[in-house]
């Protein structure tokens, strides 16, 4: 993950969306938890919002969200929690997770993106 955070995010933001959208999640359940824990969540949360900003909201817009609501969150939820416990919860906890489960995702669609490029 040193080298996925250290690769060029113009490159990130051109990778194709829809192969990302159709990758095997028990794949990325699979995935070694521990690198994953690994990495600095603080720091992931304190990312300089201003340059996520300026990525090509239009290419995000072509994402096809409905693909993604209909995502089987099930599966989501039943990855091994309890590794994903051993990460410093006291930095998760700050985000109000049942929240972004619950986010009405055709609100997401519908948000005025020139209010996000502000």
């Amino acid at each position: 993950l040193t080298t996925i955070m250290l690769m060029d995010l113009t490159t990130i933001m051109l990778m194709d969306l829809t192969t990302i959208m159709l990758m095997d999640l028990t794949t990325i359940m699979l995935m070694d938890l521990t690198t994953i824990m690994l990495m600095d969540l603080t720091t992931i949360m304190l990312m300089d919002l201003t340059t996520i900003m300026l990525m090509d909201l239009t290419t995000i817009m072509l994402m096809d969200l409905t693909t993604i609501m209909l995502m089987d969150l099930t599966t989501i939820m039943l990855m091994d929690l309890t590794t994903i416990m051993l990460m410093d919860l006291t930095t998760i906890m700050l985000l109000d997770l049942t929240t972004i489960m619950l986010m009405d995702l055709t609100t997401v669609m519908l948000m005025d993106l020139s209010t996000i490029m502000l």
